[in-house]
């Protein structure tokens, strides 16, 4: 009986295949425990809320009133910032502000007090915190 692989070959290629089969379900599990938010729930999440960007010792701190101003400081009165959000219909939240840097739109995916920004080349940034209403004045 001649086969067309060696036998540690053939196992070699089903061990491959099931561990490759293991890491998609796993991937596809992870994804679908905190699915991205569609532009309903987008929108409730993110209308009424701050999001600390905090990093070290410098605390950033942003609100996203319903009237799509968002207005960003550093809970003290300086630095502050204004700008402008929506959500579109496919879900993407949108920034814009005087920085280029600062705006663009992101897919947004939050788990209580935890929020993450997906954007559309793959990049998560976050987490960051979330908290409901404007605890910052801003």
């Amino acid at each position: 009986m001649q086969h067309s692989q060696p036998r540690h070959a053939r196992a070699r290629t089903v061990v491959l295949v099931l561990l490759a089969s293991t890491v998609s379900t796993t991937i596809l599990s992870v994804r679908a425990q905190t699915p991205v938010a569609d532009s309903s729930s987008a929108a409730q999440i993110i209308t009424d809320a701050t999001i600390d960007y905090s990093h070290g010792e410098r605390h950033i701190y942003e609100y996203y009133g319903s009237d799509g101003v968002s207005r960003a400081g550093d809970g003290l009165g300086e630095h502050r910032i204004v700008g402008h959000w929506k959500v579109r219909p496919d879900g993407t939240v949108c920034f814009l502000h005087d920085d280029p840097n600062q705006s663009g739109c992101v897919f947004i995916r939050a788990n209580g007090e935890r929020i993450e920004f997906r954007r559309v080349d793959g990049v998560v940034e976050g987490p960051f915190k979330l908290a409901r209403g404007n605890p910052h004045n801003l």
